[in-house]
């Protein structure tokens, strides 16, 4: 996990957003941040609440994967493209 100061949560259409701009599937995410595909499916459509560790982990591996995440809950992908 990375040591900072503050670290934000993101939401479910923000990890959703994340993944479908890099391109990956919900199982190598899954596999790749020991999170249940079930759960990270049910967490981008707003029916399950990751906990806090899983949250962190997400964000860190989609930012080790090249995505940038605002402050303000827009996201964007290294590339400079918005995702609402």
């Amino acid at each position: 996990m990375r040591n900072s100061i503050m670290t934000l949560h993101i939401s479910g259409a923000q990890a959703k957003a994340a993944r479908d701009s890099l391109g990956l599937s919900q199982g190598f995410v899954a596999s790749e941040t020991a999170i249940s595909r079930t759960y990270l499916s049910q967490f981008e459509n707003s029916k399950y609440l990751l906990p806090d560790d899983d949250l962190h982990s997400l964000r860190d591996f989609y930012i080790d994967m090249g995505y940038s995440f605002s402050e303000s809950d827009s996201c964007r992908s290294e590339k400079g493209t918005q995702n609402k």
